[in-house]
């Protein structure tokens, strides 16, 4: 959500420009295909609480965080998971291969 709202996210204005004097060129400049511009900035509004605002970021850090160290849980994952039948068969694929890369007995193009 946070790459779809973009630039939106940081200039979104606030309630009372949106029934201040500013209401008409909101309107004008924020609408969308499907929205208007009060409707979009409170669609932008809601966007920036859950991506943007202190509140989100503390628990994007808990979130990241909850299980420990993210570094050290991503090496458990992969040291738990069994790779040899994965690298036995980029070997053999890279076995029928000549130092050039090309199938062995085959001329490069």
């Amino acid at each position: 959500m946070r790459k779809l709202g973009a630039a939106g996210l940081m200039a979104t204005p606030t309630g009372l420009d949106v029934t201040g004097p500013a209401a008409t060129d909101i309107d004008a400049y924020l609408q969308s295909a499907t929205l208007t511009g009060a409707e979009r900035v409170k669609l932008f509004r809601l966007l920036w609480d859950t991506c943007v605002s202190a509140f989100s970021g503390r628990q994007a850090l808990y979130e990241y965080y909850f299980f420990g160290d993210p570094v050290r849980m991503a090496d458990a994952y992969v040291a738990g998971y069994d790779r040899e039948p994965h690298k036995a068969r980029v070997r053999a694929f890279l076995g029928g291969c000549g130092a050039d890369g090309h199938e062995a007995g085959e001329a490069p193009a």
